[in-house]
């Protein structure tokens, strides 16, 4: 096995997002978990909260916000061809931190997509690219 081969991702694609179709005519924008820019709007945005974090004293609601907020912000960048009763839902990071909240497998499909790393393989690319 050649290690390069098998496990070099495109390291754009992992911190832009790359388009992935999720079915019924809908594709997501998602970056790869843990880019810098998560890691970096993770870090401050829980600064404030250190103390209560290592005590294990914060309050999961707001927990959760924070982790949804920072999930829109950095993780889900975009969509298309997202509807709600049939009407589109344009993306705003608001409304995508709200559907990662309210709506569980949602959000299990996104991170699922970010936290692999099959959508970023640098070598499925460079062969699609041939092809």
């Amino acid at each position: 096995m050649d290690i390069k081969k098998q496990y070099s991702t495109d390291k754009d694609l992992e911190n832009n997002g790359v388009w992935v179709d999720i079915g019924d005519g809908a594709k997501l924008l998602v970056a790869r978990i843990n880019n810098p820019h998560y890691a970096e709007m993770l870090r401050a945005k829980t600064k404030p909260y250190k103390r209560q974090m290592q005590s294990g004293t914060m309050d999961s609601e707001l927990s959760t916000d924070i982790m949804m907020e920072v999930y829109a912000a950095t993780i889900l960048l975009n969509w298309e061809g997202v509807t709600e009763g049939g009407k589109d839902v344009p993306y705003t990071r608001e409304t995508a931190a709200k559907y990662l909240r309210d709506i569980t497998d949602f959000r299990s499909v996104v991170l699922e997509i970010a936290s692999g790393m099959e959508a970023y393989r640098l070598q499925d690319i460079e062969d699609a690219t041939k092809n």
